[in-house]
């Protein structure tokens, strides 16, 4: 009798020890500002997981009760999903972000709890810096090459390249970081010396952050000073360019006279305004000649006939 009474506390004890004891985070690696999953599985439990109030879900930034059999106090932050089978259940975290981390999370069914602390490492946890909280400079002058990126967050450290026409100065980057909030803020800087006459080229900032690359910045550089035969080419140019507009204008005004003095002839104005002016010099031509008198004329006539007779 002592020995059945003893297996079967032996008994109840081990299914209360391995009644939720699995408690896991699905995702790997955990990328800040995207979704996050933990696991909980009952293990054995005797708990039916189908009654009202068989599981929990508590914890994150202020402990507090965060779904409970699939309800969610906050439906836009925390979601409950089914898991492989019906003793696995999944809690979303949406948006994962700086609170979310370093805080303890507990899954429980029944008066069974299993707890997790979901601890930052630089193994599982990825930060990406956005286009708009990096800064980059640039410059090429007289052959000087200096290159400056501030990351204000970034997590973990990253390890960053610079290449400049297919030479890689990653080796020669110099970085400095320190921590903003519970991640990293990173100044990267690279200055180095070429000849003057290396005045043009492309440059690629490129990282890795934990598992992804990302491309910082891509530039093409052309500071190379304009020589004299430049000068002289662009003068030729802007001379031509010129040159052109006048040419345009000017064919653009004789086609403007050539269309009016079409109108105006299609019309008759033209030629009342020409028979007016030859009229007008006809008669003006008549008037100014010497002309002798009609009388005289008659007069010498009949004398030269009276003569001969």
């Amino acid at each position: 009798m002592i020995f059945i009474l003893k297996f079967v506390m032996f008994q109840l004890v081990y299914l209360h020890i391995n009644a939720c004891t699995d408690l896991e985070l699905l995702t790997n690696p955990v990328v800040f500002n995207e979704k996050v999953q933990l696991a909980c599985k009952a293990n054995g439990t005797e708990i039916p997981l189908d009654k009202p109030h068989s599981r929990s879900w508590s914890g994150g930034p202020y402990n507090a009760l965060l779904c409970m059999n699939g309800i969610s106090a906050n439906r836009l932050k925390y979601n409950e999903i089914p898991g492989k089978d019906k003793s696995q259940y999944i809690l979303e975290i949406n948006s994962f972000s700086e609170s979310d981390v370093d805080c303890e999370y507990k899954c429980q069914f029944g008066v069974d709890i299993t707890r997790k602390t979901l601890q930052l490492n630089e193994e599982d946890y990825e930060y990406i810096p956005s286009p708009e909280t990096t800064t980059v400079t640039a410059t090429l002058q007289h052959g000087h090459f200096r290159v400056n990126v501030h990351f204000d967050k970034i997590w973990p450290t990253p390890i960053c390249e610079i290449i400049f026409e297919k030479i890689n100065f990653g080796k020669r980057i110099e970085m400095s970081k320190r921590k903003n909030g519970k991640l990293y803020a990173v100044d990267i800087s690279l200055q180095h010396a070429f000849r003057k006459e290396d005045c043009n080229g492309e440059m690629v900032i490129s990282c890795k952050i934990g598992t992804k690359h990302i491309e910082v910045q891509r530039k093409q550089f052309n500071t190379c000073p304009i020589n004299g035969h430049s000068k002289k080419s662009s003068f030729l140019n802007d001379y031509a360019l010129i040159a052109l507009v006048v040419a345009v204008f000017m064919i653009l005004v004789m086609v403007f006279v050539i269309m009016v003095f079409l109108i105006i002839k299609q019309k008759g104005y033209i030629s009342s305004i020409c028979e007016e002016l030859c009229f007008y010099s006809r008669k003006t031509r008549y008037e100014t000649q010497e002309i002798p008198s009609p009388d005289v004329t008659d007069v010498r006539i009949h004398l030269t006939s009276e003569q001969q007779h």
